[in-house]
């Protein structure tokens, strides 16, 4: 059963248009990635980086983008910090988030000529640009 979220408008009128749509429950779509060595830029410490999944717009958007004339500047929108502290990450937290990204990346973008893995699935690429 569904329950009805919509709220009156200012007007005391029902507002037609619900927020955007979010997930609830099912499998956890981020997970944050402590850092042996944390980086600072632009005045703010970075000690962790949160990776999340992508939504199918997002998706969409990131294959538009890599199959672009700058195809090289893509970066997957699945952080929340600047592609610069990606960049700089010590080699083993950035596999530790590599690590992640495999976990998190759809189906779509995962080589088609990889063995599934024991759960069923492919294993996504190791790298966190296209």
């Amino acid at each position: 059963m569904t329950k009805d979220r919509s709220e009156a408008s200012p007007s005391g009128e029902p507002d037609d248009k619900p927020g955007p749509p979010q997930f609830v429950g099912g499998k956890p779509r981020s997970r944050e990635v402590p850092l042996d060595w944390p980086l600072c830029y632009g005045g703010k410490t970075y000690d962790r980086i949160t990776v999340r999944r992508m939504t199918t717009a997002e998706v969409g958007e990131f294959i538009a983008a890599a199959s672009g004339e700058d195809m090289k500047n893509t970066r997957l929108p699945m952080f929340d910090c600047p592609p610069e502290i990606i960049d700089a990450l010590d080699p083993d937290d950035a596999e530790r988030v590599n690590e992640v990204i495999r976990d998190f990346l759809p189906r779509i973008l995962r080589p088609a000529d990889e063995p599934p893995q024991a759960g069923g699935e492919n294993t996504p690429p190791s790298s966190h640009t296209s």
